[in-house]
């Protein structure tokens, strides 16, 4: 690694640098994790039987409802993508003739400025 790095260059060090930095905070998130699951198991070392079960139960209860909320704004999501590009055939027909019409305005405005335009040069 030393000898890499005495032969790169900085902007390659600066590249590979930030390629870590990534990696590294999610190692850092994931030591502040386990620390937090360490205090708790000292806590509930504390703790009387009965109380460490009604908190498991609690963290638990809490697990799976943020999961249940997850699922529902997943299905809401694809509900949403999924009526997205639906439309009756009233909007379908109006959509249409909008374009139609634009095209026509623009074809009718093409031919009548064709004659403002000055001759070729030949």
């Amino acid at each position: 690694m030393k000898n890499i790095a005495e032969t790169s260059t900085y902007e390659h060090l600066q590249y590979f640098a930030k390629s870590l930095e990534k990696n590294l905070k999610e190692e850092r998130e994931l030591l502040e994790t386990l620390d937090i699951l360490n205090d708790e198991q000292e806590h509930e070392k504390e703790m009387s039987e009965e109380e460490r079960e009604r908190t498991r139960e609690q963290k638990k209860q809490a697990f799976i409802s943020g999961f249940e909320r997850e699922v529902e704004n997943i299905h809401k999501r694809v509900e949403q993508t999924a009526s997205y590009y639906q439309t009756d055939g009233k909007t379908k027909l109006f959509t249409f003739l909008i374009y139609f019409g634009l095209a026509a305005v623009l074809g009718i405005s093409s031919y009548l400025s064709f004659s403002l335009l000055p001759p070729a040069l030949e």
